[in-house]
């Protein structure tokens, strides 16, 4: 997968770092959702690893937070992303893709995901 550097599995201590910026840009899950999340956790493990770039989570955040309050081991893959505005268009494009989102909530991360894009086009040209 492009981009991954490393696996690290079954990290129970290892503190990462939750980015408010990254962490506002996803729709939080309803509280039956994540009660639901946590009941899957907790019975099963955590199946999917948290993604993280420069030890901040880009994908995972519930899930972290539910291993972390029960001590249940999680692995993390690293991806490497050139600046914030890469990770937030990739965690935008991520959750358009897996979340069963409302027609308002859809609309508000495609109208981020165009940010994002319009501010990498201006940083490229910068560049070049």
């Amino acid at each position: 997968m492009p981009g991954l550097r490393e696996n690290i599995d079954n990290r129970l201590s290892l503190e990462l770092t939750v980015d408010e910026e990254f962490a506002g840009l996803i729709p939080p899950l309803t509280d039956d959702e994540y009660k639901r999340l946590e009941e899957s956790i907790i019975t099963e493990g955590c199946r999917e690893a948290i993604i993280v770039w420069n030890k901040t989570i880009v994908d995972g955040h519930n899930r972290y937070r539910i291993c972390r309050t029960h001590q249940i081991p999680y692995r993390i893959e690293r991806k490497d992303f050139a600046d914030k505005n890469a990770v937030k268009l990739w965690m935008l494009r991520t959750q358009l893709g897996r979340r069963n989102l409302n027609d308002f909530q859809r609309i508000e991360m495609v109208r981020k995901c165009e940010d994002a894009v319009k501010l990498k086009r201006r940083n490229d040209k910068g560049r070049g």
